[in-house]
């Protein structure tokens, strides 16, 4: 009896300490749970290419909301920022790898589906940050600059790979 007590206690601790992580931002003690535990478990989640792609996308939103809300709060460190686009990065290119791995399988339409999606969540988020910046000081402005520069970078890669698809799918439907 003691044992299962003990275990219960234990899935309680942990399932507290999970759930208080998924508000946690960049430099917070309880970040790196949200990042490397609770982010990885909802991925292994993510069965389907479809699934998966959203699932990063959707990583990508959460690093971009949080480089937003440190930066408003006055708090986006050098080292917030590299945390944020390292991982930023990582989904970038988690996507593409899974639109170029649809392509070359010769699954042209998933690719183009995901890849249109990709593009249009990123330029969703750039406008959702234009136009919240108007709101920031110039030195909360000025901190976003390099979390700006990486979704501007992010956006023209997905209008690459949204045209590679496209002209993908196009070839496959001449056929």
């Amino acid at each position: 009896m003691p044992s299962i007590a003990i275990a219960l206690v234990a899935v309680l601790v942990i399932g507290g300490v999970s759930a208080a992580a998924q508000t946690s931002l960049p430099g917070q003690p309880l970040y790196p749970i949200k990042v490397h535990i609770n982010e990885n478990l909802e991925g292994a989640f993510a069965l389907s290419d479809s699934m998966r792609a959203d699932w990063d996308m959707g990583i990508i939103s959460e690093r971009l909301s949080e480089a937003q809300q440190l930066a408003s709060q006055g708090q986006l460190s050098a080292a917030a920022q590299t945390d944020i686009t390292n991982n930023f990065d990582t989904h970038l290119y988690d996507i593409g790898s899974m639109i170029t791995k649809l392509k070359v399988a010769g699954n042209t339409t998933d690719a183009a589906k995901i890849s249109a999606k990709f593009k249009a969540m990123l330029t969703g988020q750039q406008e959702l940050l234009a136009s919240s910046s108007t709101q920031l000081s110039s030195a909360t402005q000025q901190a976003l600059v390099p979390v700006v520069a990486e979704l501007q970078g992010a956006l023209s890669a997905a209008a690459v790979l949204s045209s590679s698809t496209t002209t993908s799918v196009d070839a496959s439907v001449k056929k």
